[in-house]
């Protein structure tokens, strides 16, 4: 059998050795020796919720693009090993990258990958992908090598233009392990922040993504490397900022319903507001008259639902029949505070809805969309 063991002389040679050696190289490079704490990944840490999404048969659920965008693309490279459940790039294919069909905003994309190691080869080079427009033009990466890289890079959207980012530079420590070994890594893209969890901890981070939603993907550039446990979460962002309702009502008297709502109700009033003839001609809610809005509260803060109260006594308004809950339909209109306008645009663009007078309209940092639902009740929404 064979001895394991070091005689004690040949071990304190070799720790004096060790030592020596690790002594040099902090002298040398202690910047990029990282003292972060090692965390699990998102996966190991929360293991519900995630879609497993390696392909199916024929690469079902993804499609290949070239990089650069509008290419001729090269030999099918891309297939799947269903009794290991891998994905493999031969790496003999051209260089491209290979989509989701789906799109995904906020997500974590979960992944395995390892090169096939090849005496004599270098320059090791792939990455994977999150937000990426349809035809790869614009690109977020996550970049990994033969133990080096972790980094994020791309071309991402910021005021309507492309604009390229690195943070290569960034990186503090390289956690990337060598060809012939598996590493295991999570792209997070959250809001406007894209993050790169390598081995044990993140190591880049860039915080001005443009484009809210995007494909994720891999990439094939010249070298063989397979991938496993291809899992996606998709993150639940609220789409409201607020829980709360603002409900606009319409008055004969507001004198006598502002006495009624605080002294008969117990509501609290809290500062108004006014709005001129032209700002309400340009939201579509009122023709062209201005408005003097009295507001009314059940409880101090923001999270408290407001009343906002107004009257036209020149308008020649009608007094609905209430003599039931079900004797006219609607209410005058409701005020949501979105997180996103432009998410919201979408929605009401995907089903059809109409924004009504000049809407969306800018308001300080945030826009204004006014529309009606289908029974005529209008709607505003309020965000960024």
């Amino acid at each position: 059998m064979q001895n394991n063991h070091c005689p004690s002389s040949l071990l304190r040679s070799v720790v004096t050795i060790l030592s020596s050696w690790m002594f040099a190289l902090l002298l040398a490079g202690s910047a990029s020796v990282s003292t972060g704490a090692e965390t699990k990944s998102a996966l190991e840490a929360d293991p519900q919720g995630w879609q497993d999404i390696l392909p199916g048969d024929a690469l079902k659920g993804w499609y290949r693009v070239t990089v650069p965008p509008n290419g001729t693309l090269g030999r099918e490279q891309w297939h799947v090993d269903a009794d290991r459940k891998v994905l493999v790039c031969d790496g003999d294919g051209g260089h491209d990258m290979l989509l989701t069909s789906a799109e995904y905003d906020d997500a974590i994309f979960h992944f395995e990958f390892c090169y096939t190691k090849i005496e004599g080869k270098t320059g090791y080079n792939s990455g994977a992908y999150v937000r990426n427009s349809k035809d790869g033009a614009l690109w977020h990466q996550a970049q990994f090598g033969d133990a080096k890289d972790g980094f994020l890079f791309g071309e991402t959207m910021v005021d309507g233009s492309k604009k390229f980012f690195n943070t290569q530079k960034d990186v503090k420590e390289n956690r990337v392990k060598p060809a012939g070994e598996w590493n295991t890594m999570e792209v997070t893209a959250r809001g406007r922040v894209l993050s790169l969890w390598v081995n044990g901890a993140v190591t880049a981070k860039y915080e001005a993504c443009g484009v809210p939603s995007g494909h994720v993907g891999l990439e094939g550039e010249g070298y063989r490397i397979e991938f496993r446990n291809l899992k996606i979460k998709r993150l639940s962002t609220p789409v409201f900022s607020k829980g709360t309702i603002d409900m606009g009502i319409v008055v004969s008297d507001l004198e006598k319903s502002a006495r009624f709502y605080t002294e008969a109700l117990g509501m609290t009033e809290v500062q108004g507001f006014s709005v001129t003839a032209d700002v309400a001609k340009k939201i579509g809610l009122i023709d062209n008259m201005p408005a003097t809005v009295r507001m009314f509260v059940a409880a101090d803060g923001d999270a408290s639902t407001r009343i906002k109260m107004m009257s036209f006594p020149t308008a020649g308004g009608k007094i609905p029949n209430q003599s039931f809950i079900h004797s006219t339909l609607g209410f005058r209109y409701l005020t949501l505070y979105v997180n996103s306008a432009d998410k919201a645009l979408e929605r009401l663009a995907k089903y059809g809805v109409k924004t009504i007078g000049e809407t969306p309209l800018s308001m300080g940092a945030n826009r204004l969309i006014a529309f009606q639902d289908p029974d005529g009740n209008f709607i505003e929404l309020i965000g960024p």
